[in-house]
């Protein structure tokens, strides 16, 4: 501008030709103009259109004149009742590929014959209007390029004059009747006339979304030619006035090159779903069989298939076979949105090629998912699991292996599903994994095994409660920053960070890292609070200094009560040894009631411990255990009957096991299990063994060889770390011992078994 004025300044002084100024003046604004940018720049009188980049949008009207280089053009409420006839003359609209007018819906809009015909160049068409009629058939003559019509909220409009207005083009590559012609009853008429229209055209894509479906014969379409890859029949109704054998030529002529389908939202009375064969079933499909329905076969050839919204219904799959090995599956991505599917135990086994790349079963209230429904498809690459209830699944031991078999997976959603925890090992396999969504669930810390995911682009841990990470967990998460291929975005937002004495190590780590990822000291912006002794503090201020004062504090306040702990603590010992005194004598004194009491039978329970172990165990070692710790019990007691139940040989044959399971460890003052990897896995032991706790049954385990801890469910694992344990150890010589020997076994059993008994009566 500077250089401006100064010419100005010289042109004035140098010349008195007032005419030549004003075309000086004219050609440096024209200069300026266009070397400038046309972003936000306003024009057409009132301001009613606006100019982004090469695109034109318009509040109410359009515009007769360009600016220059315009290739698209857009309307958003446009109130006039029909387009002038003079609006498309001015050349600069011969730049325009793209044109899209949404109507009133106050508006009875109409189009005349030949209101698009200077538009030479244009390549999209979009007029939406709740009341146009196609009311003459040369409405869209002179769109020579025209690739995409866009009809869709056009309520009124028929398929008649549609088809009879497309006459005059010779292609189409993209057709959207998306809600078209559905007021007071109206149906868009699939008959011979609009198929062979779509022929003629060779559409390509074709949106029939939200209409009112009504199929026409008689058909004679089987010698026609289709190009129709991507089909959208979402939210319809339809009807049908056609045979069967006509049906089939619509699926295998007009469908027939489909590799996008979208059956989204539409009523399940209008598919034949067959929900009897899910349940305690083993089914394999043949697909070259003439038995099996040209529908299926031609879904099995969609590439992109999405039923969203489809089974109204709760599904419960349980104990499903499905075998699909034989059939040619196409599937790239698989969209089970929204189904009511709340259990899904199967076993699928699926074709060894396949380009299965993406699966989606969000919300879905979904509360347990087998591995074995998807784990032979070890190409997929993006799962989505939002909006579930997956933390139902989180003890089962099956959720361990759930993405072991994905070794491709590079995108995993886990949000909304209300988990607190996940197996350590439950991403062992997904070396791939870039981004890992679990934000709105319940996570406290990060317990998970995550140091080797080295390629992780984004971790999302918003809006969990985590108040910090210390210990095991935040080593495993700074060795995973220093080992990562590429800087990850880890958020911690919405999350109740504590900033304490305990906590002072991570509030450093995450306020450095706030600092470098999020830049707050240029833009000021706080992202992050924590609780400091009850107050809300931002992050990145002096919370830090304050967490470590309180560090300096406690120590202080430890060494001015140390006195009076030391005081107090010599009282308690000697309360605690004349506690220890009494409650001994209470004991033995308990011990004798109770022997009495059940050698007489007057307890509910008629055997001292129940003792349990799993059958896939090899060898004798816990009928050895039995017979040593029976003949202990006895010799301690002086009682002759039986004094230990082991399931195998004392349930009641021909009743359920379940049933014989509670009524034994009901009957047994103790629980005992024989712990093993084995056992950790068995279905009925990990049953056993919750029924016992449920049942407030004193427990004791005895671990027959070293125990993988990760298989144990956490109820398992939690019994494990509280509850008495012994152990077996074999000698040279072979024998079997138990540690720390049956007599103190026995006596453990005897004491447990008192004092419960003494709680209950209590």
């Amino acid at each position: 501008m500077n250089i401006l004025v100064k010419l100005v300044y010289i042109i004035f002084q140098t010349s008195e030709n007032m005419l030549h100024i004003l075309h000086i003046f004219l050609f440096v604004g024209g200069v300026l103009c266009m070397s400038g940018t046309n972003i936000g720049v306003t024009f057409d009188g009132n301001g009613d259109c606006m100019i982004e980049d090469h695109s034109v949008i318009c509040r109410t009207n359009l515009p007769q004149v360009l600016p220059k280089n315009i290739t698209k053009v857009t309307v958003k409420n446009f109130s006039h009742d029909s387009i002038n006839q003079e609006t498309f003359k001015h050349d600069s609209w011969w730049s325009v590929h793209y044109l899209d007018v949404i109507v009133n819906e106050n508006v009875e809009f109409r189009l005349y014959d030949y209101n698009f015909y200077g538009l030479k160049n244009l390549e999209t068409l979009g007029i939406h209007s709740s009341e146009l009629p196609f009311s003459t058939n040369n409405i869209l003559k002179g769109l020579l390029k025209l690739q995409s019509l866009n009809l869709s909220s056009c309520f009124h409009l028929n398929t008649e004059r549609l088809v009879t207005n497309l006459e005059v083009h010779d292609n189409l590559d993209t057709l959207i009747l998306d809600q078209f012609g559905t007021r007071e009853g109206r149906h868009i008429i699939l008959d011979n006339a609009f198929f062979k229209m779509i022929s003629r055209l060779s559409v390509r894509k074709l949106s029939l979304s939200g209409t009112n479906l009504l199929f026409q014969g008689p058909l004679n379409i089987a010698n026609l030619s289709y190009s129709l890859t991507d089909f959208d029949i979402s939210n319809i109704t339809f009807a049908q006035n056609i045979e069967p054998k006509e049906g089939k030529q619509v699926i295998n002529t007009v469908l027939s090159k489909v590799k996008i389908l979208n059956i989204s939202h539409i009523s399940s009375r209008f598919l034949p779903f067959d929900y009897t064969f899910m349940t305690h079933t083993r089914y394999s499909l043949n697909c070259s069989s003439n038995l099996t329905s040209d529908l299926l076969k031609r879904f099995f050839k969609v590439e992109r298939l999405e039923m969203n919204h489809v089974l109204s219904r709760i599904v419960k799959i349980k104990s499903l076979y499905l075998d699909i090995s034989e059939c040619r599956i196409s599937f790239k991505s698989l969209y089970l949105r929204s189904n009511n599917i709340h259990f899904l135990n199967a076993t699928v086994k699926w074709p060894r090629k396949l380009n299965f790349y993406e699966l989606d079963l969000s919300q879905n209230n979904l509360e347990y998912i087998s591995p074995y429904v998807f784990g032979s498809v070890p190409t997929l690459e993006r799962i989505h699991l939002s909006h579930n209830k997956l933390y139902l699944m989180a003890s089962v031991i099956e959720f361990k292996f759930l993405f072991s078999t994905f070794k491709n997976l590079w995108y995993l959603d886990l949000s909304n599903n209300q988990l607190a925890l996940l197996p350590e090992a439950i991403f062992a396999d997904t070396f791939n994994l870039t981004t890992l969504d679990l934000s709105n669930n319940h996570f406290a810390s990060i317990s998970f095994r995550i140091k080797h995911l080295t390629k992780l682009h984004f971790l999302n841990l918003e809006n969990n409660k985590i108040h910090y990470i210390d210990g095991v967990d935040f080593s495993n998460l700074l060795l995973l920053i220093q080992t990562m291929q590429i800087p990850a975005n880890i958020s911690f937002l919405r999350n109740p960070i504590v900033c304490s004495c305990e906590s002072v190590s991570f509030i450093k780590w995450l306020s450095s890292y706030v600092r470098t990822r999020y830049k707050i000291e240029k833009s000021g912006k706080t992202y992050f609070m924590c609780s400091l002794e009850g107050k809300k503090v931002p992050l990145e201020t002096n919370a830090v200094d304050e967490s470590e004062f309180l560090c300096v504090r406690k120590t202080i306040e430890i060494a001015s009560v140390s006195s009076g702990i030391a005081i107090f603590c010599i009282i308690s010992v000697v309360t605690a040894i004349f506690m220890y005194r009494k409650r001994q004598k209470r004991r033995a004194e308990n011990m004798i009631n109770f022997l009495e009491d059940f050698k007489n039978g007057l307890l509910q329970q008629n055997v001292l411990c129940f003792l349990s172990f799993s059958s896939d165990d090899e060898g004798n070692d816990p009928y050895i255990i039995y017979e040593h710790l029976t003949e202990t019990l006895k010799e301690k007691t002086g009682i002759k009957r039986e004094v230990v139940c082991v399931g195998n040989r004392h349930f009641n044959l021909g009743f359920p096991i379940v049933d014989e399971i509670v009524r034994c460890l009901s009957e047994s003052c103790v629980a005992a299990f024989i712990v093993s990897n084995n056992f950790c896995e068995s279905r009925w032991c990990q049953m056993e063994l919750r029924e016992a706790y449920e049942l407030n049954k004193p427990i004791i385990l005895i671990c027959r060889e070293h125990i993988d801890l990760t298989l144990m469910t956490p109820l398992m694992s939690k019994i494990f770390l509280r509850y008495t344990r012994a152990k077996l150890i074999t000698k040279e010589d072979d024998r079997v011992e138990i540690v720390p020997g049956y007599e103190q076994l026995a006596s453990s059993i005897l004491k447990l078994a008192a004092i419960h008994n003494d709680n209950v009566a209590l």
